[in-house]
């Protein structure tokens, strides 16, 4: 304290020395690196409020930065001129002379000791006056990481970041990152030749890096060609569709070091990486949690490797697990994989109000679906009021919602919690609350019990609804607002610890006022809050001006000399202090009102230098984003239940949770189908007429009441295989065959070249050749017994079994030759019952595939997208 008096009251001490020393004892600059950093960064590292209050900021590690809201006494120094820029050399002598003058028993030390002397007092003093929390990061025993300017320039402006230029990253639709990450959480489909396809991920990014151009033209190139194997890759098994993700993820948004790689680095990521791990990652039934697991992983591939490639292999691994850390839930690596490198600071970043904020106005304009939509605003909300990881949100149940408290408490059927720190309550705010019990309303409204998921899907109650677009889209919607790539759902966390530590109770008690928000973390300790605490600054700066004002004492006089104003004008605005605030203490007076003291220069803005755009919402707000074949189906068999007409489309969008522009397009869509496929003929009233909605419907439903095609025996068992690799597009082979030979009474028709296809084709699926097989007209002639003999030589060929064919009577209804599949294994000459080999849910599955296709591709007239021999067939 001794040096703090000294150096506040000598007024012979050069401008740069001095700065030094105000440093030192006023700013708690107390390392010798960081001295020598902070003055190295002056003058750039200046920068203003809109507040006007001055910051000072130094990167002292690999990405490490620290930052200082100066007090008034160093921003009156550095407005003296020719202090900006620091001879430290010759400020540190000039600084050592004084020390000595002041302690004399150093008077044979250098000036490099003496200066670390009074640096290891300052620490001393430090952890003797701060808080634990502040003195561990000044004293770098345990640094805190700042926020980046950029962050600041959002708060300041009201702006988001635009990241423009070579390294501009594109951005995949978030239905590309969520029917991955279903793939990886919700579906244990195992299945697809893995391999191939890690070599046409290979064979994608090249071809994407040999088109030339700009670095954000390239990784566009690259999403495109990925985007085309992405459907394969989730049915190849969740081993696939982590890698698949992990590279999109990559190209869009980097690593935690480089928010935005260069192509090359991202071509020596992910080739050398995908097989190592893939070999590692098969037998694994399910993505692990744990990280001591992972670690074991990597090193197994680096040992498998050439010293020489080792180094690059770890950054890949490290990226990688960065994005599992991000995006999946998985604890971090206690240990580093670099060894050449140190460990990188905490992700510092944040949301602020204004963003979220401007969030829920957008989903409150949208026309997303209405169930997705809920469901990302009561998550966001919840997000905010509380901490809350992503697998902690997913497997939320009724019974977790206690009023105002929300309780972290998953099942046994859920992934066990992260620690055991994790199980917690958590109280929530008024706006949490209130959108909170809107919610549960509506799921109980829907049936929903309390062990049901809070964002289940009422048709599937142990799954959250499009649970992968949910994730993709809290993603997509924070980075939309902050124009950050960096910006994940997990930045809530930090923005949700920042806001308690700044505004958190400090008052001392028995209990460490950090322990209760570490808690709300779901953390056993206070100590981690270092990780996700960054905006320290207005705490350090106020701490020291208490410790400062309690120990230091100050008249008017010494207040004006510090600041450089008249003595009498420091009398007049300390009079009026206490007439206004009564005759109190006098030195905190003074303190208090040389801490308003407002700098005189202009310096930097802080987002000068940085470029801000209005953000806009993404463009999958602006509809709902194209249905999967399975909720087509959904819609459909909802439809085709016995309601009045009126009220029927709004029954299916509760249901569904989805828009009546979304119910009409699937009826116009299927109906276009049925039309070609023969299945259905148009009367004439429905082209004159101006509202084809209401007619397209009502057409729907005579043709439903009428056809071979009950939407509910799609659920039976024997077409589960087909669940997992149903055609994604019209022109499709298995498509194909199937339009071609719908039989309007309800019959497949087959022919060799057919045949061949879709046998092949449910061989794949992984049908059994022993439940199905095939009928043939009894009145034989020559030419029917050549295509007889050739289909069940494709059976043959495709199941490696005889096949079982039986004989039916002649009948127009019927076709010479057609499919037959049983829910049981077919025994030899005894024909199954008809009910047993009945394909409505065969064909229900195939129209609803049809149906998402067409939607997807986004046209009106659906016989552009198919082939001529069914548009002679429709005709």
């Amino acid at each position: 304290m001794a040096f703090q008096q000294a150096i506040l009251r000598e007024a012979s001490l050069g401008g740069e020395a001095r700065l030094l020393g105000l440093l030192i004892g006023t700013e708690a600059v107390l390392t010798r690196r960081d001295l020598t950093l902070a003055t190295a960064a002056l003058p750039e590292g200046l920068f203003a409020d809109r507040s006007g209050r001055l910051f000072l900021e130094w990167t002292w590690g690999e990405g490490w930065l620290d930052r200082r809201m100066l007090g008034p006494v160093v921003c009156a120094v550095l407005e003296q001129p020719g202090v900006q820029v620091v001879s430290e050399n010759a400020a540190i002598a000039e600084l050592a002379g004084f020390v000595r003058a002041t302690v004399p028993f150093w008077d044979e030390e250098s000036d490099e000791i003496v200066v670390e002397r009074v640096l290891t007092a300052g620490r001393a003093w430090a952890v003797l006056s701060l808080p634990g929390f502040l003195a561990a990061h000044v004293c770098r025993d345990s640094p805190l990481c700042a926020l980046p300017r950029s962050a600041w320039a959002r708060r300041e402006s009201g702006l988001a970041l635009s990241i423009t230029g070579a390294l501009a990253a594109p951005r995949a639709d978030i239905s590309t990152m969520g029917r991955l990450l279903d793939a990886i959480h919700v579906a244990d489909t195992v299945g697809g030749d893995a391999r191939a396809l890690l070599d046409v991920l290979k064979k994608s990014l090249r071809e994407g890096a040999r088109i030339g151009g700009t670095h954000y033209r390239v990784r566009q190139e690259m999403l495109r060609l990925i985007g085309a194997h992405m459907e394969a890759a989730c049915r190849s098994g969740w081993q696939a569709a982590l890698l698949f993700a992990w590279t999109v993820d990559l190209i869009e948004s980097g690593t935690e070091r480089v928010p935005e790689l260069a192509v090359n680095t991202i071509l020596g990521y992910v080739p050398p990486l995908l097989e190592p791990i893939m070999l590692e990652l098969q037998g694994i039934t399910a993505l692990t949690r744990d990280a001591a697991a992972w670690f074991e992983i990597y090193q197994r591939v680096l040992a498998s490797k050439s010293a020489g490639s080792r180094k690059n292999l770890a950054s890949a691994m490290a990226s990688f697990h960065d994005h599992l850390v991000r995006w999946h839930g998985i604890n971090a690596l206690d240990q580093a994989l670099h060894t050449q490198l140190p460990d990188p600071p905490p992700a510092a970043n944040t949301v602020w109000p204004h963003e979220m904020d401007r969030i829920h106005q957008w989903l409150a304009r949208c026309d997303l679906d209405d169930r997705l939509r809920g469901a990302i605003s009561v998550s966001l909300r919840l997000a905010w009021s509380c901490r809350l990881r992503t697998e902690e949100l997913m497997t939320l149940r009724l019974r977790n919602v206690q009023g105002a408290v929300l309780e972290v408490a998953p099942m046994i059927r859920d992934r066990q919690p992260k620690s055991d720190s994790s199980v917690r309550a958590m109280h929530l705010d008024d706006v949490a609350v209130s959108a909170l019990d809107d919610w549960v309303s509506r799921r109980r409204t829907e049936g929903a019990t309390d062990i049901d998921l809070l964002f289940g899907d009422p048709h599937h109650p142990d799954h959250v609804y499009r649970r992968g677009t949910l994730h993709a889209a809290l993603i997509g919607l924070l980075r939309a607002a902050t124009g950050d790539p960096s910006v994940v759902f997990h930045t809530l966390s930090h923005a949700w610890c920042d806001r308690q530590i700044v505004g958190g109770n400090r008052e001392r008690g028995d209990v460490n006022w950090l322990n209760p928000i570490a808690a709300g973390m779901g953390h056993f300790s206070a100590s981690s809050l270092r990780s996700y605490a960054h905006q320290y600054e207005l705490w350090l700066q106020g701490e020291l001006h208490a410790v400062l004002s309690s120990m230091i004492t100050l008249n008017a006089t010494d207040c004006a000399r510090l600041i450089g104003e008249p003595p009498a004008s420091v009398r007049k605005r300390l009079e009026r202090l206490r007439a206004r605030e009564g005759q109190g203490d006098r030195n905190a007076q003074i303190w208090s009102l040389l801490y308003t003291y407002k700098a005189k220069s202009t310096w930097p803005d802080v987002a000068e230098g940085i470029a801000l755009v209005e953000s806009v919402p993404p463009s999958w707000l602006k509809d709902d984003p194209p249905p999967s074949a399975e909720r087509v189906a959904w819609i459909l068999e909802d439809l085709a239940t016995q309601r009045p007409p009126e009220d029927l489309v709004a029954w299916v969008c509760r249901r569904n949770a989805c828009m009546p522009k979304l119910v009409h397009s699937v009826v116009h869509a299927a109906m276009q189908i049925l039309r070609l496929v023969g299945a259905w003929s148009p009367s004439r009233r429905i082209w004159r007429s101006g509202d084809h909605d209401a007619h397209f419907l009502r057409e729907f439903l005579l043709w439903n009441a009428s056809a071979r095609m009950d939407f509910k025996r799609r659920h039976a068992e024997k077409y589960l295989p087909l669940l997992s690799v149903l055609p994604a597009s019209v022109e499709a082979p298995a498509w194909i065959i199937w339009a071609e030979g719908y039989w309007r009474s309800g019959y497949f028709a087959l022919d060799p070249t057919r045949a061949a296809t879709l046998f092949d084709w449910l061989r794949r699926c992984g049908v059994s050749g022993l439940s199905v097989g095939i009928s043939v007209c009894s009145d034989a002639t020559e030419g029917l017994a050549r295509e007889r003999a050739a289909i069940r030589g494709a059976f043959r060929a495709a199941f490696g079994v005889p096949c079982p064919t039986f004989e039916h009577v002649p009948h127009q209804a019927r076709p010479k030759i057609y499919f037959l599949w049983s829910a049981q294994p077919i025994e030899e000459d005894v024909r199954p019952p008809s009910a047993a080999i009945s394909l409505d849910g065969f064909h229900a599955w195939m129209l609803a595939a049809g149906v998402a296709a067409v939607l997807r591709e986004q046209v009106a007239d659906v016989s552009g997208l198919l082939m001529p021999s069914l548009l002679r067939k429709g005709k």
